[in-house]
């Protein structure tokens, strides 16, 4: 996993092993992704939640809060993609805070 490590800071995973969502036909450089999406609010989580159960998708985490101020859902797509939907509150306030850490770190290590 790539992060800077703060709570709630961005991050990209790069993981071993077979998720638990895909199906016997599924194989490496061949399988399903997980995509994730910024909701403009919880209500948007909501919609694309029961767009995507209208739709055809399959549930794989309904509509909720996870760690801490993240409210999000997911699902898993016709292809067997793991779609995510998530809006988190005080999103600006927890980037500026994000940047001042950096900036402090790097104003720390002269970099």
């Amino acid at each position: 996993m790539f992060s800077i490590g703060l709570p709630e800071s961005p991050f990209f995973v790069v993981a071993a092993g077979r998720p638990p969502f895909w199906g016997a036909a599924t194989a490496p450089a061949a399988s399903p992704i997980h995509l994730a999406f910024r909701a403009s609010s919880p209500e948007a989580v909501d919609r694309f939640h029961a767009a995507g159960l209208r739709c055809g998708a399959t549930n794989n985490g309904g509509p909720g809060v996870r760690r801490g101020r993240y409210y999000c859902a997911f699902l898993i797509d016709l292809d067997g993609n793991n779609i995510e939907a998530g809006y988190m509150r005080n999103l600006l306030k927890t980037f500026w805070m994000l940047n001042k850490t950096i900036h402090a770190t790097c104003e720390d290590t002269g970099a």
